[in-house]
């Protein structure tokens, strides 16, 4: 008995690494990014867009690694006015966190954090943790617009190429800014 667990537990978490939530359906939400523009879920979705939901930790060692090759496909990608919205939660991001991580990246697309009244459990907290079920940094879905989540996770993502060629197969084609 004891093998047998093992074993499914085994196949549970190999399966698992590709699939950080185990969502097929995008729960929707509205909050305010830290730009101050309100973001509903649903009506980016219904305007025909896909959206590109990156969490992340502004701790995770990842960080570095994925945030340049992100902020890069989002110019190649239009910036939102196309064919894909990008947005990014950090659950353990606070106005000053968010500042930074902005900032030091050039971030230009909605990020979600928590206020620094939420006392960690604000909107990116609870959309990362309650919505969408992802424990594991980064992971970033891609939701189509009949609010299915085509990818459950899209990875590696060392280059902006590597995002580029994970969306290309969902009619999602490259503009300028």
């Amino acid at each position: 008995m004891k093998k047998l667990l093992s074993i499914i537990i085994s196949i549970m978490l190999s399966l698992g690494l590709n699939a950080q939530t185990g969502l097929t359906q995008a729960p929707d939400f509205t909050t305010t990014d830290y730009f101050g523009n309100e973001i509903n879920l649903y009506e980016i979705l219904e305007g025909g867009q896909h959206v590109l939901l990156h969490f992340n930790t502004r701790t995770n060692e990842a960080t570095a690694e994925v945030t340049p090759p992100l902020v890069e496909a989002y110019k190649k990608l239009g910036c939102n006015q196309h064919d894909v919205f990008f947005i990014g939660v950090v659950p353990n991001g606070t106005t000053s966190i968010i500042e930074k991580y902005v900032n030091e990246y050039g971030i230009e697309f909605p990020m979600i954090y928590n206020t620094d009244e939420s006392n960690g459990e604000g909107d990116a907290f609870n959309i990362t943790r309650m919505l969408y079920q992802v424990w594991e940094y980064p992971t970033t879905i891609l939701i189509a617009p009949d609010k299915s989540i085509a990818l459950q996770d899209i990875s590696p993502m060392k280059e902006a190429n590597d995002i580029i060629s994970a969306l290309t197969p969902f009619d999602i084609k490259e503009y300028e800014c």
